[in-house]
């Protein structure tokens, strides 16, 4: 068991959280460890390249229609403000 320096007897509780993070300790290692692993073999697969480039062409297409809607704001704007006055016609 883990003693802490300074305290040459620790009592049976503090022994007893001792234990339990050292086991916390151990178990983060283990994932740790795990991940490392998982990211490894990640990098070495080769099949999920189409994956990435389907990822690519899709934020490619993200970026041409946010640059068409930001011409068509005003317009939007606009449907979106006739929608607003119908539905609440006080403002």
């Amino acid at each position: 068991m883990l003693e802490l320096k300074g305290d040459p007897s620790p009592s049976a509780r503090s022994g007893k959280r001792l234990v339990r993070k050292e086991r916390y300790m151990y178990f983060l290692l283990v994932v740790i460890d795990q991940f490392k692993d998982q990211v490894k073999l990640f990098l070495r697969r080769t099949e999920g390249a189409s994956a990435i480039e389907y990822a690519v062409l899709v934020a490619m297409v993200a970026l041409v229609l946010i640059g068409l809607m930001s011409g068509f704001k005003t317009d939007i704007e606009g449907i979106f403000n006739k929608i607003s006055t119908a539905i609440n016609p006080s403002t």
